[in-house]
């Protein structure tokens, strides 16, 4: 499969997931209520024919970064990051002999992955879920940050309405 079968199989894909393709890259339709939102890219290797996906996960008031999804210098550095399962890798090696068909039902598998990833990634909560299941490294200044976040959210809830 050729690079620009395979970049234009893999939107075909992802728009009909319900991603929006923005600039270099898709986006989880957001909800008002999501505390997060979920940002996936192709990116080549240098090496050849061979890609991953980059998810990214944009925690909204992390570290005092707001998130406007039509400003796309936030996209540059997620809050959490990790790539595509390592038992997808050969959907994305394009130097090998996979059908068509074979790599179309891979990356139909890359999204059955994400949808429940991206569903409990909406939320702070989530995502600290997805990291206890293994699924999301957290590193410990964005763990601190996070915690700090959900502090925030507790207290503004028990806070008295006048």
């Amino acid at each position: 499969m050729s690079v620009t079968e395979f970049k234009k199989l893999f939107n075909e894909i992802a728009t009909s997931e319900q991603w929006q393709k923005i600039c270099d890259g898709w986006l989880n339709q957001e909800r008002e209520t999501d505390e997060c939102t979920v940002f996936i890219n192709l990116e080549k290797s240098n090496y050849g024919k061979l890609y991953y996906v980059g998810i990214g996960v944009f925690v909204r008031n992390a570290f005092g970064h707001s998130l406007d999804s039509t400003d796309m210098r936030v996209f540059k550095q997620p809050t959490l990051y990790r790539r595509h399962p390592t038992e997808l890798d050969p959907v994305f090696d394009l130097r090998n002999e996979l059908s068509s068909q074979s790599r179309r039902e891979g990356v139909l598998d890359f999204f059955k992955f994400m949808t429940p990833f991206a569903d409990r990634a909406r939320t702070v909560l989530g995502i600290t879920e997805l990291s206890k299941d293994g699924l999301l490294f957290i590193a410990p200044g964005v763990k601190q940050e996070l915690e700090r976040l959900m502090l925030a959210v507790n207290n503004d809830r028990n806070r008295p309405s006048r």
